[in-house]
């Protein structure tokens, strides 16, 4: 039992999350020369995060903030690589604040090659996404919001009564 639960475990760590994988670049970079920044994306983009990341002492970054991705499929070239055949492609936002206060947001795009995710490109993000980017609709109809208050009614309504009711029937 025990050998299986400990198969189990493991298997469960094999499947990388982009957010994990930029996380961990991020970590790794701030490390400065202890770091190897280099198993989770090229050079130059951890030069434009850290510029002459090698000399930099750790603890660069006070605040390290990775947001969601946004994964979707996709089968064309991307800024120098491409996907496999129904390959997939995140963009994961991120927040940085150095320890002098200086906060930075960022974007970047990585490509999943055979089953491991790798950075390509980064781009300045001035503007946090938004849920529209990510497929949530931002706004919602009047109707909607009107039936969820309803229907909120219906169920504080329905647990009311009961307990109400069970209130009344108890045997003396």
């Amino acid at each position: 039992m025990l050998v299986f639960l400990l198969l189990a475990l493991t298997s469960c760590a094999v499947r990388e999350r982009p957010e994990g994988i930029v996380e961990r670049w991020l970590l790794a970079l701030n490390q400065g020369s202890a770091g190897q920044p280099g198993r989770y994306a090229p050079e130059s983009l951890s030069q434009t995060i850290l510029p002459d990341w090698r000399h930099a002492e750790p603890g660069h970054f006070d605040v390290i903030d990775v947001q969601p991705a946004a994964v979707r499929s996709c089968s064309v070239a991307v800024t120098g690589d491409s996907c496999e055949p129904k390959g997939r492609l995140a963009s994961v936002p991120f927040v940085l604040e150095t320890t002098d206060g200086a906060v930075s947001r960022f974007e970047v795009t990585l490509v999943e090659h055979g089953g491991t995710w790798n950075a390509v490109a980064l781009e300045p993000n001035e503007l946090p996404r938004t849920l529209r980017d990510t497929g949530w609709p931002s706004t919602l109809k009047l109707s909607s919001w009107l039936a969820a208050i309803a229907l909120g009614l219906a169920v504080t309504a329905f647990a009311t009564a009961t307990m109400w009711l069970a209130g009344r029937r108890r045997p003396d």
